[in-house]
């Protein structure tokens, strides 16, 4: 199998599967296009893509095919015993999968290589973030900082939902990059909310060709 973009950022155990081209525009089961029937074209073919990228790695792990239904918050309805994740561009889509026995929950992002619109970054950095993306810009010139902490925060929501179901707004989490080592950290400064104790998390990051790459990975509650 075909190295991905994400070599060496999760598990071993976990399968990566990426679209190929015909992955994009067809194989969508009957029951998944229900979801989809009012969308837009761009929004049906990132949904067909990733629930392409999800039944082959199903199938990589020794599972049938079935169909992957949508739940409450957008987020993939997995067979039973499995984790995973899916995240997609214009052009790449990829699918991360796990046995539940691994206990691990993961989320995998890909975004483009470029800074985030001004408009949005109050919505998505806190004021320390901000202040972060610009000393980290000033000493690594050409990478997009601020679409880095972004990146570093759409994979913690993903692998966390799976272990608390609950929705964090951007700027709940806080991320530090550690720009030498690929890695950053995460932490829940002001939330609390039932069971959740640990607050600082850990992630992985990577600068492709024209992308950036980031994962994350909790343990799942016992």
């Amino acid at each position: 199998m075909q190295k991905s973009l994400f070599e060496g950022m999760l598990p071993p155990a976990a399968i990566v599967v990426e679209a190929e081209p015909f992955m994009w525009h067809s194989g969508l089961w009957s029951e998944e296009s229900l979801y989809i029937e009012r969308s837009v074209p761009k929004r049906k073919r990132e949904f067909t893509a990733g629930r392409n990228c999800l039944r082959r790695a199903l199938m990589l792990l020794g599972q049938p095919e079935v169909a992957i239904g949508v739940g409450s918050n957008r987020e993939p309805l997995l067979p039973a015993g499995f984790v995973g994740s899916i995240t997609h561009t214009d052009k790449y889509c990829a699918a991360a999968l796990l046995h539940e026995k691994a206990g691990i929950s993961i989320g995998i992002d890909a975004e483009p290589k470029e800074s985030l619109d001004r408009e949005v970054v109050d919505f998505i950095l806190r004021p320390s973030e901000k202040d972060h993306a610009n000393d980290l810009q000033r000493n690594y010139l050409g990478f997009p900082w601020d679409r880095m902490i972004f990146s570093a925060k759409e994979a913690f929501h993903k692998a966390f939902f799976r272990v608390w179901p609950v929705m964090l707004d951007f700027l709940d989490a806080e991320v530090q990059i550690e720009p030498n080592s690929g890695r950053f950290d995460v932490r829940l400064p002001d939330l609390w909310h039932g069971s959740i104790h640990r607050k600082h998390y850990v992630g992985c990051f990577r600068f492709s060709h024209d992308l950036i790459l980031t994962t994350a990975m909790l343990p799942i509650r016992r």
